[in-house]
């Protein structure tokens, strides 16, 4: 045990500088790194590009979404893929855990958003209305809203318990790319290849602001009151998002 601790130590490790040499006897031994590498885990699975990544809240459950098809949930302790979640026809492009970590929502190309059992992995609803790839989405913080962004340059908010489509919010003149909720949940924030970012009342569908700015495609929101207070103050940044 001991002899093997220091072949396959890395070459600056303390194990090495500790423990001494590699005993002569060794004749043949690995090529080992400088130093040990902060990677913890390397998740395999997947049989092609994976898209987009989420951790469940308590942290116990990683998602990943794929062009494979699959949505696949990894025990990040142990790096164990726990789950293979199939049923999208197309690449999945974007992974969200409610608050509570009871569902798991997944968006595709195949212009569907899926609901799963992250402990069982039974698919719990199947969400169609979008006519064109989904690209992201995002639950309310007390869970009774699902937000979808769709290439149909539309917003659908949706109640996750029913499967049903509540609001559809349209506005946009080009493909949606993200979505997000502020924490109190009284605002929905969407981002377009339209240049803008725009900001909703979830309740009655309605938008608040039109944000202009961008030069270019917005790919990203964040749910933070600092971000939402200064879009309210001034309706027309021209800092990126952070």
């Amino acid at each position: 045990v001991y002899s093997s601790a220091i072949v396959f130590a890395p070459q600056t490790s303390i194990v090495r500088n500790v423990c001494g040499r590699v005993p002569s006897w060794i004749r043949i031994s690995p090529i080992t790194p400088p130093t040990w590498s902060l990677e913890l885990q390397k998740l395999e699975g997947h049989t092609a590009t994976v898209n987009a990544v989420a951790f469940s809240q308590d942290g116990s459950l990683l998602a990943s979404a794929s062009y494979d098809e699959t949505v696949r949930l990894w025990n990040p302790t142990t790096g164990q893929e726990v789950q293979k979640l199939e049923g999208h026809t197309a690449a999945v492009s974007a992974v969200a855990f409610s608050q509570d970590g009871s569902l798991l929502a997944s968006a595709s190309s195949d212009e569907t958003v899926r609901l799963w059992n992250p402990t069982t992995g039974q698919e719990v609803q199947k969400l169609e209305g979008h006519t064109a790839p989904v690209w992201a989405v995002a639950f309310s913080q007390d869970g009774s809203l699902l937000a979808s962004a769709s290439d149909d340059e539309t917003v659908r908010l949706w109640n996750p318990t029913t499967g049903q489509e509540v609001q559809k919010l349209e506005g946009h003149t080009a493909a949606v790319c993200a979505v997000a909720f502020s924490r109190d949940g009284s605002l929905l924030a969407s981002a377009s290849d339209d240049q803008t970012v725009r900001l909703w009342n979830p309740t009655t569908g309605q938008k608040v602001q039109k944000l202009k700015g961008h030069t270019d495609c917005c790919l990203g929101v964040r749910p933070h009151k600092i971000v939402f207070f200064d879009y309210i103050a001034n309706s027309s940044l021209h800092t990126p998002l952070k």
